[in-house]
């Protein structure tokens, strides 16, 4: 009745159901992602209108314009319980894998770091979390990709599944050490021919030069042409190797947390 602002009226009261209600039409859908654990907490998704109204505001477009990161899909998919909802956000997840012509990349094999480091939070988020939004989207994206989890072994995931099964996988085991080279060690023993190599880990510092003589090594014995990005999601925005090193062998190094790393991918290619 009196238009007050969210942040207004949760810094004053606690809201009831009925406030709630009101409250979605009028979030951000920033607000309203931050909100959904609150919103089903009080029972509010219980009500058919109310949710109806929910999925309806989570969309693509909204999640851009509101200029979302789409990491926080994920973080709200493992948190709730209302299964027409969680279906929902998994379905927006799987539209990112649709929005981006992968196949410039060529053959791919998706290396995401699984290790003990990768659930230490930054804020209230994880690398792990935005490690497995990007895998969903990539392995729902590429069918034909080889996908292979890290930490001190090498692990297989099948390619062109569905988002929740990614998310699942990367958010329910693994967690030793750290030893980036394997997957290159993989590619080379099993004479994996790949064009595009897709690394993401929270530092790649762990690169070093155990893994830049694997993947010298893998251009030199099974394909000269492949090119490495190397996608580093912790806070420190540095490289492990010099630029003109880097492009020397066909190496990409990309800092970012959002979609925008997947414009970089394939931009790359046009």
């Amino acid at each position: 009745e009196y238009k007050l602002e969210m942040q207004t009226v949760l810094g004053t009261i606690r809201p009831t159901k009925e406030i709630w209600k009101a409250l979605i039409p009028v979030m951000s859908v920033m607000q309203l992602i931050k909100n959904l654990a609150a919103l089903e907490h009080n029972k509010v998704l219980e009500d058919r209108d109310s949710l109806e109204t929910v999925i309806s505001r989570i969309t693509i477009g909204n999640l851009k314009k509101g200029m979302v990161i789409p990491f926080r899909i994920v973080q709200a998919a493992m948190m709730l319980q209302n299964k027409p909802l969680k279906e929902h956000l998994f379905r927006v997840l799987e539209q990112y894998s649709k929005e981006y012509d992968f196949s410039v990349l060529g053959r791919v094999c998706i290396a995401p770091d699984v290790s003990g480091s990768m659930i230490c939070r930054i804020g209230r988020v994880t690398p792990a979390e935005i490690s497995a939004w990007f895998t969903a989207v990539l392995g729902t994206g590429i069918k034909d990709a080889v996908i292979y989890p890290w930490d001190t072994e090498v692990y297989q995931l099948e390619a062109g599944m569905q988002p929740e099964y990614y998310i699942n996988q990367m958010l329910n085991g693994f967690g030793g050490g750290t030893n980036m080279d394997l997957p290159v060690k993989k590619l080379i023993r099993d004479k994996t021919e790949i064009d595009s190599l897709i690394m993401i880990t929270d530092t790649e510092e762990w690169a070093g030069y155990g893994w830049l003589d694997s993947w010298i090594k893998y251009k030199k014995t099974v394909n000269p042409h492949a090119i490495a990005y190397l996608i580093r999601i912790d806070p420190y925005p540095t490289q492990p190797f010099p630029p003109d090193k880097a492009e020397k062998l066909g190496i990409i190094q990309i800092y970012g947390w959002n979609d925008i790393v997947f414009k970089i991918l394939t931009w790359n290619h046009k």
